[in-house]
């Protein structure tokens, strides 16, 4: 695309080779919170035979803030350790809704800025890059086809330090399907993130899961992840994590889960949760 500059690989930096890996391993947490959130709101989406009267009164509500903890080497010397702190709000007008979310982050590990991937440790902290969604949801008219949205994300960069994000703005185009069997669900991912003016690639990025339904309140699940790499200088990510999704009460509920990394591209382990009010 015209406002996608054209990327020299063999010309860049070591500085810029390493900052890739560790933009990577940000914006894979960032986009597997997101899909955890997602994936759990498929099981309450509204009936197709909804009506509203109001367009803007009408309008579901939703604050979710989350902890995620994760750890690994990204086949360095030296261990990368990330806190990540979601905040985000939600307006649902049926079929439409849109979403923005802020994170805050805590690296501590090596740094994008060094040119040496093995110098020493850098600690960043401080906000991240804002994302900006927008999905329509189609609800099919046959209980044997799948819900489905496509959704459209921009991500701005906000980052306080040149260790929190890559410092470009990037849009991303992706479609969620989710179908339901009885107290069991399969959902799927694809989309493909775009960088704006950024020496760094355009990827793919997928995800498929299911979870099942023990009761009203308690759900589990696991999905699988894969992130294509940014660079060729970092492995593709790939991902597992098994979720949980608690209801307390009518309005609050709560997401544990775990991260499994299964590649040099993702971090070793990590863990966190996401606390969700409706309103």
């Amino acid at each position: 695309m015209s406002i996608l500059r054209t990327r020299n690989l063999e010309r860049r930096s070591p500085a810029r080779f390493h900052s890739s890996r560790v933009y990577a391993q940000a914006f894979a947490i960032s986009l597997l919170l997101l899909g955890l959130t997602a994936n759990r709101a498929f099981a309450e989406l509204p009936s197709a035979e909804q009506e509203t009267e109001s367009w803007w009164s009408d309008a579901r509500w939703k604050y979710s803030i989350g902890l995620d903890y994760s750890r690994g080497d990204f086949d360095l010397e030296q261990d990368t350790e990330l806190i990540y702190v979601p905040i985000s709000v939600e307006a649902d007008f049926y079929p439409v809704r849109v979403k923005l979310m802020l994170p805050i982050l805590s690296i501590d590990g090596p740094s994008g800025a060094l040119i040496d991937a093995n110098g020493p440790t850098v600690q960043s902290s401080g906000l991240g890059q804002a994302v900006v969604s927008a999905g329509y949801l189609w609800v099919p008219q046959s209980p044997a086809l799948p819900f489905f949205e496509l959704t459209s994300k921009l991500n701005i960069p906000t980052e306080t330090s040149r260790g929190l994000g890559s410092g470009d703005w990037a849009y991303s185009l992706q479609g969620d399907a989710f179908k339901r069997f009885g107290s069991a669900s399969i959902f799927g991912r694809a989309g493909r993130k775009f960088y704006i003016n950024s020496t760094l690639d355009d990827r793919f990025y997928t995800s498929v899961g299911t979870s099942l339904r023990l009761h009203d309140q308690l759900s589990v699940g696991i999905a699988f992840d894969w992130y294509q790499a940014s660079s060729p200088s970092v492995d593709d990510t790939l991902l597992l994590a098994p979720f949980i999704g608690i209801k307390l009460g009518e309005k609050w509920s709560v997401g544990p889960y775990a991260v499994i990394g299964l590649s040099d591209g993702a971090p070793d382990y990590g863990a966190g949760f996401t606390l969700t009010l409706r309103r």
